[in-house]
């Protein structure tokens, strides 16, 4: 784009995510295609090497390192990292937790609440089970699961509270029953 404001139309057009998403799936293709390259190139100067003695002015690899962390010979620490301004270091748990903040997630978040663990407990229990009863079994509560949501909280007797999940097998919701 040579101008600024064509780039703002396409924006407007398109959306900031279209955009992204586009622009992140060209560097991947790229990306791929140097990498098929890269093997052609390299099995082209063995074959030069090999019948006609002719070797490349350069070393072979990468001019700049591959570690995401690397220490050079002189001593810097060189830290590679995606160029977003919204890019920060996070952890599993942090990251877990965001994503579970995402809007599509937030029956999935609000039932996860209830269960009162700590977002590394949390994060351990969810990559541990494969269901949400699976959860609940490291718990302190008990599970009961529901036909249909209750008329009032006082029909059910000794219940905290109920969630409402969906079932991603049977795409059918699925009410939760915790005492």
């Amino acid at each position: 784009m040579k101008l600024r404001h064509e780039f703002d139309a396409l924006v407007q057009q398109y959306g900031n995510g279209r955009l992204e998403f586009a622009f992140r799936q060209i560097v991947w293709s790229l990306g791929i295609q140097y990498k098929n390259v890269v093997q052609l190139a390299k099995n082209l100067l063995e074959t030069w090497r090999r019948d006609f003695g002719l070797l490349p002015s350069f070393k072979l690899g990468s001019a700049f390192g591959r570690k995401r962390r690397e220490r050079t010979t002189d001593g810097d620490l060189i830290i590679r990292e995606s160029s977003s301004e919204f890019f920060s270091e996070e952890t599993y748990e942090q990251r877990f937790h965001r994503i579970l903040r995402r809007p599509e997630f937030n029956t999935a978040e609000s039932a996860l609440s209830i269960l009162q663990f700590t977002e590394r407990e949390l994060l351990r229990f969810v990559m541990k089970h494969d269901s949400y009863a699976g959860v609940v079994r490291e718990s302190m509560f008990e599970l009961t699961i529901l036909e249909k949501a209750p008329q009032s909280h006082s029909s059910i007797g000794g219940f905290r509270s109920f969630a409402g999940l969906v079932d991603v097998q049977s795409r059918c919701p699925v009410l939760y029953l915790l005492y």
